[in-house]
């Protein structure tokens, strides 16, 4: 302040910087980036890729979960999707089977399409449940590097690969444990369809 009455002329026209308050320009833009550079890559590319639909799928679901919750998480939960439709695929397999290979969809998971159907209800509860096994089996695997290695991330990723698992095993259709219960009876699928609708409305209390 001493300086500025000392010389006025060299401070004329000064103004103070002020903090700025949310830039949502600046977020649209940071938003944009990845869309901007997944639609340049898919222009260029995507002729190629949409004749590999695995490819594809995996490479536009993997962009979208990296940014959402960066690179470990991204690649992490791709694989743990991949190792739980495999399982599907090799009981397909054993079954004898024809199934196309993994599609993804980004924040719905993945899916395979049957090109033949299982001969009976238990086959396809066998089916049906390959995929939470293996899934469950390849979570364990990585919770069990995450705890020789000491890395937090790869925990993280071992009980996310559980929840979805488990969360697959609920006894209402299209999720695996409807196809599951299917062997048993239909009706099931109610208890399965209450259970959905309490996790949806479940709040939980915060003291």
């Amino acid at each position: 302040m001493a300086e500025m009455e000392r010389y006025p002329e060299q401070w004329r026209g000064y103004e103070p910087i002020r903090p700025r308050g949310w830039d949502w320009r600046a977020f649209l833009r940071r938003l944009w980036a990845p869309i901007a550079a997944i639609g340049a890559f898919l222009v260029k590319f995507g002729v190629v890729l949409l004749k590999f639909k695995f490819l594809f799928s995996m490479f536009v679901s993997a962009a979208f979960y990296v940014w959402f919750g960066g690179w470990w998480f991204g690649i992490g939960l791709i694989v743990l999707l991949f190792v739980h439709e495999m399982g599907h695929v090799f009981e397909a397999k054993h079954q004898g089977l024809r199934v196309s290979v993994p599609i993804f969809i980004p924040f719905m998971g993945a899916l395979i399409t049957m090109k033949q159907m299982p001969h009976n209800a238990w086959r396809e509860a066998r089916l049906a449940i390959a995929g939470p096994v293996l899934g469950s089996l390849g979570a364990l695997a990585l919770y069990i590097a995450g705890v020789a290695y000491n890395s937090p991330h790869l925990k993280a990723l071992a009980f996310l690969g559980f929840l979805i698992n488990l969360f697959n095993l609920l006894p209402v259709i299209p999720l695996d444990g409807g196809r599951i219960s299917a062997a048993l009876h239909p009706a099931v699928w109610l208890l399965g369809f209450l259970g959905l609708v309490a996790l949806v409305i479940y709040r939980p209390i915060r003291c």
